[in-house]
């Protein structure tokens, strides 16, 4: 987990150069379940920063008009 906030600070870092921002409201995180349960290595995961703002994490979004969900499911998608 800690590489994935390094990467994301390295991300912002390089963005601020170029005068590049970030809206937060709209950036999300995302934990696929495993198939097999038994895998599942943890429950609780911490929450990741863009400069000084927490990251959410969602079951679902809508990312380019389809909603994926954490579930692998497009049960929501199809309703819609």
């Amino acid at each position: 987990m800690e590489a994935l906030q390094e990467l994301i600070t390295i991300l912002n870092a390089n963005a601020m150069k170029i005068n590049m921002s970030f809206n937060v409201d709209k950036t999300v995180a995302m934990i696929f379940a495993p198939k097999d349960r038994r895998w599942i290595v943890r429950n609780d995961y911490p929450k990741f920063k863009i400069d000084k703002s927490y990251i959410n994490y969602v079951s679902q979004f809508k990312y380019l008009g389809h909603i994926i969900s954490n579930n692998g499911s497009d049960d929501e998608d199809i309703q819609r």
